[in-house]
């Protein structure tokens, strides 16, 4: 037998063997099909997840922070004045004096004051929101998140940087594909 007839004879017999487990075999287009399915599966359950939580904590902050009827706050507190009779009498054992110590400028905060924005550069806007408003923040661009309630129904009102307000969102079951996306800059106060 020569080299060609046994190399010949080889490669049939290798042929016929892997034409017999052809159903046992693992091709490439398997393999890659089978990765591509568990990759969509992962995504499609990262994506159901992230709606899911999105779905909980909206309307959990937003019940969270629902005060209800504001008729029943308190009133701000005042603080007593007290005039000093004697500037050079020390405070009395135990008290920290602290008349030295420079105030510093105030926080940099916005707020809300009624219907009043009280903005860090000190200047005034009045917000004309369609509901009241609870609490809000300010966006990274500029754009200002109202979280406004009618009769018990929350609300988040969007007004961009340029002051376009936009139509109130329901916060109860918002999801994440119809409100605005940005990143949030800094919190503000709401005066009660």
């Amino acid at each position: 037998m020569s080299n060609d007839d046994l190399t010949q004879t080889l490669s049939r017999e290798l042929d016929e063997r892997a034409r017999a487990m052809d159903g046992s075999i693992l091709h490439l287009s398997d393999v890659t099909g089978k990765a591509r399915s568990i990759r969509r599966r992962r995504t499609a359950t990262a994506v159901a997840g992230v709606a899911a939580a999105v779905a909980l904590i909206v309307p959990t902050v937003a019940l969270a922070s629902h005060t209800g009827d504001t008729q029943n706050d308190p009133a701000p507190a005042t603080s007593p004045t007290q005039t000093a009779t004697d500037t050079a009498h020390q405070p009395a054992p135990g008290v920290l004096d602290v008349s030295d110590v420079s105030t510093g400028e105030a926080p940099h905060i916005e707020y809300l004051d009624g219907d009043v924005l009280h903005q860090i550069d000190g200047s005034t806007v009045e917000v004309h929101t369609k509901y009241p408003i609870s609490s809000f923040t300010v966006l990274s661009d500029g754009t200002h998140l109202w979280q406004t309630a009618d009769d018990g129904t929350p609300y988040v009102e969007v007004q961009d940087a340029e002051g376009n307000l936009q139509r109130p969102w329901p916060a109860a079951g918002a999801s994440a594909s119809t409100m605005p996306t940005r990143s949030a800059r800094g919190c503000g106060r709401t005066a009660r």
